[in-house]
């Protein structure tokens, strides 16, 4: 967990020196990629060349006949090519949102996250395409970069503009069908929020299902809603060993429809032992969650 918040701190540096790059110049942001995590790093320290950790767009054939999906017909890059069409699993996926109040980032692991940004740039379609890039302007505070990253250190980057636009050097692309890929963007930044808060999560939580021991532990704290749960899946590790001090990151956030089906989300984040509830440090079965509670079935 230690090297995770360390890869998220050298992911926040890299990222706010590549929003003020862009800022600097609007025409050398377009068709360049944007992150650059600490994988990049170890992967300089062993001569890899710059092509491998920033994609250049030379352009795209919006009537590429190869393309399974949509997205391939903006960027015609192998390694794209063989992630969302499934042929590469990304280790990680990197995610930053930015303008004049600043930029905050997230990252993930989880191969449910992953997936789930596959899955969503698998969805979107093309509505349009403006073939001056010159004629729109970038919405205001509207940048969200979303970066895949291999275990080799290979890494491919997205830039969205407003959530619906892709600006490349050769045209201006606007999605459609971006409901799902809305959805992971806006978790993603809750996740990355919450992190820049120090992993504080809401107060109103009705119970917190726990597991792990010693040095590092896992929190999955639930909340009600009128639809059913919504849960924050939270690691926390000790700064220092045998220190009470924690550090906290959110891991994940997401909805579940019922109780059972929250405690298999908790169970899969490692918090599998027992609850606790508001005002109590006393410890319950986790059976006890699925009895007590009011609120939506079982």
């Amino acid at each position: 967990m230690k090297k995770a918040v360390i890869f998220l701190c050298v992911l926040t540096v890299l990222m706010m020196g590549a929003c003020a790059e862009k800022n600097d110049s609007v025409n050398e942001s377009r068709g360049r990629s944007r992150i650059r995590t600490s994988q990049d790093n170890d992967q300089d320290d062993q001569d890899t060349p710059d092509d491998d950790v920033l994609t250049e767009y030379d352009g795209a054939d919006e009537n590429i006949e190869s393309a399974v999906y949509d997205i391939e017909k903006i960027y015609t890059d192998d390694l794209f090519k063989e992630i969302i069409e499934g042929d590469e699993t990304p280790v990680f996926v990197g995610y930053g949102l930015g303008g004049e109040s600043g930029y905050v980032t997230a990252s993930s692991t989880d191969p449910e996250v992953i997936n789930g940004f596959i899955e969503a740039f698998r969805e979107v379609t093309v509505k349009s395409i403006d073939h001056n890039p010159e004629s729109d302007m970038y919405v205001a505070d509207g940048g969200e970069d979303i970066a895949f990253g291999m275990e080799d250190g290979r890494q491919f980057n997205i830039a969205l503009d407003g959530r619906i636009w892709i600006h490349t050097d050769a045209a201006v692309f606007e999605l459609d069908n971006t409901g799902r890929l809305s959805e992971m963007c806006v978790m993603m930044q809750e996740v990355a929020y919450m992190n820049q808060a120090g992993g504080d999560v809401p107060d109103d939580y009705i119970a917190v299902i726990r597991g792990g021991a010693g040095e590092s532990s896992s929190e999955t704290y639930v909340y009600e809603t009128d639809k059913g749960y919504k849960y924050i899946n939270v690691t926390s590790t000790s700064v220092s060993w045998g220190s009470p001090q924690q550090d906290h990151v959110i891991d994940k956030t997401g909805t579940a429809a019922s109780k059972k089906e929250v405690v298999e989300i908790a169970g899969k984040h490692g918090a599998d032992s027992f609850v606790t509830y508001p005002g109590s440090p006393d410890p319950y079965p986790i059976e006890d969650f699925l009895s007590v509670l009011s609120g939506t079935s079982q």
